[in-house]
């Protein structure tokens, strides 16, 4: 999950950047939501608004991830305006949720 200032063109690149050098045994997937990609004050206000919205579309994903047997495990990368969000998530959801989420 990107972060203030990252475009989908720029966070596709930089998830498949990750995934290519991590090298990480996992099914990758990426959790995007709009971004201005500006560096200007009302970009950020913009992109946290964006970011807030978005946040039962993620909770929405992860809830599908948790529907499939087969799914033990999700690692989740985030930063900046996106981390609060799963810190806030996490805080309120998924402290002994199956699958383990973290």
């Amino acid at each position: 999950m990107h972060g203030f200032n990252n475009r989908f063109d720029d966070a596709v690149y930089r998830f498949a950047q990750i995934v290519h050098d991590s090298k990480v045994p996992a099914i990758p997937f990426l959790f995007t939501w709009p971004s201005r990609g500006e560096m200007k004050l009302r970009a950020y206000t913009y992109d946290r608004e964006s970011a807030n919205y978005s946040r039962d579309a993620l909770e929405s994903l992860l809830a599908m991830l948790a529907g499939f047997p087969e799914v033990t495990e999700v690692n989740l990368l985030a930063h900046s305006e996106t981390g609060l969000h799963w810190k806030r998530y996490a805080e309120g959801r998924c402290v002994a949720a199956k699958p383990r989420i973290r």
